[in-house]
């Protein structure tokens, strides 16, 4: 049998979520994970990272991204980032090192406020 036949054999489907007349289906994989990563969502709510303006008066495109955890945080392309002075989305996918901060590239999904909400 062929490598990836092998490896597709190790994932399962899960159960469905379901939301109108879309489904996504969870791929779960036999074996362990041994990822060194948490994601962003994890890291904010737990408080040791954070999303802000690059300066007072901000730049549309780029936001700081500040990573206080103790490992390596994921930041996903597509991923939507909710307050600062408008809403944004993330350009593209990052793993930020653990205690730095970098600039993010984003795209303005939210035409018409800039301030803080």
């Amino acid at each position: 049998m062929n490598p990836v036949q092998q490896r597709i054999d190790q994932v399962t489907l899960g159960d469905p979520t379901v939301y109108g007349q879309m489904a996504l289906f969870p791929l779960i994989d036999s074996q362990k994970s041994n990822a060194d990563y948490i994601v962003m969502d994890d890291a904010l709510s737990d408080g040791c990272a954070e999303v802000t303006e690059v300066s007072d008066s901000g730049s549309v495109p780029e936001l700081s991204f500040k990573n206080g955890c103790d490992q390596r945080v994921f930041l996903m392309e597509g991923e939507e980032l909710v307050g600062a002075k408008q809403n944004r989305t993330l350009n593209i996918s990052i793993l930020v090192p653990a205690g730095e901060e970098i600039k993010i590239p984003v795209t303005c999904v939210e035409s018409g406020r800039w301030a803080y909400d």
